[in-house]
């Protein structure tokens, strides 16, 4: 009897093993991709707000960097910490890290500051001394690192660059001496005193211990607290009252007053005050000067 001839079912073809595995991998990984890719649009951003000198004495500069993170998402972000170094002519001056955690609210930003102190011996061995610069350029290289779901820490870098200024030394001088009253028994003396400032800042004095010897003879010593701002760049004068005892410091000083004209001296002592008008940090510093003073009458 002929078979009916018809269409006939066919047997169902499997899909081998390692085919069915590639499809998987690849609906997986465009998944992957996407997730990446709304991660990275998702990812907080962060940026410098500010690099500012908050105190400066002879030994060191104190600096603050602001940091501002902005968290574009609609849950918190846990800011791990953040990390930095201080760059010299491309060579590391100083690093650290500040690990204080916070949390950035969803679609919130919050500033962080973080405090650096860079020492100018540091600095000096960077750069081989500092010969008397004024100011040195330095770089701030930093990341924050931010704690996001699925990516886990992820570090978010920055960088800022700033001028640092080199505190110099104030140079003191005896720049006269005026005779107001000479007899047998004594004599009372005005020195001034010139204190010269060099600095792009000003220097507020209120502190000078001094002892001044004139002709090899010492004779006054004494200390006085003068309110006086020297401007930057510029010059002031100090002026001491002196009473001298002529018995105790030798006839020498009184031929020496009464013919005037000039003398050898030397001032020594410590000076003492604020560095900037705003008060960027105190000092105290030693100082010795010598030359030649014209006796005034």
């Amino acid at each position: 009897m002929p078979r009916p001839v018809g269409p006939q079912s066919r047997p169902a073809r499997r899909i081998p093993r390692a085919a069915s595995v590639l499809c998987a991998l690849v609906v997986l990984l465009s998944g992957c991709a996407a997730l990446e890719r709304e991660l990275d649009a998702r990812k907080p951003t962060v940026e410098v707000e500010g690099l500012r000198l908050t105190g400066l004495d002879f030994g060191e500069a104190r600096l603050q960097l602001d940091v501002r993170i902005d968290n574009p998402n609609p849950f918190e972000v846990s800011i791990a910490g953040l990390d930095y170094a201080v760059m010299v002519t491309g060579e590391r001056l100083v690093s650290g890290e500040h690990r204080r955690p916070l949390e950035i609210p969803a679609d919130g930003a919050e500033t962080v500051g973080v405090p650096i102190r860079v020492r100018f011996d540091d600095v000096a061995a960077v750069l081989g001394g500092l010969g008397g610069r004024e100011s040195v350029d330095y770089g701030v290289e930093a990341g924050v690192t931010v704690d996001m779901p699925v990516r886990g820490e992820t570090r978010l870098p920055l960088r800022a660059s700033g001028v640092l200024p080199v505190p110099q030394r104030p140079g003191l001088a005896l720049a006269g001496v005026e005779i107001e009253r000479l007899d047998a028994s004594g004599a009372r003396l005005v020195a001034r005193i010139a204190v010269d400032n060099p600095n792009a800042f000003a220097l507020a004095l209120d502190g000078l211990d001094y002892a001044l010897a004139v002709g090899g003879r010492d004779w006054a010593s004494g200390r006085t607290e003068p309110d006086l701002v020297v401007p930057a760049g510029g010059e002031e004068t100090v002026d001491l009252s002196l009473e001298l005892d002529l018995a105790a410091i030798g006839a020498g000083a009184y031929r020496l007053l009464r013919g005037g004209g000039d003398a050898d001296y030397r001032l020594r002592g410590e000076i003492a005050g604020a560095l900037g008008e705003r008060d960027l940090g105190r000092f105290t510093l030693g100082f010795d000067s010598s030359g030649r003073v014209t006796l005034e009458r």
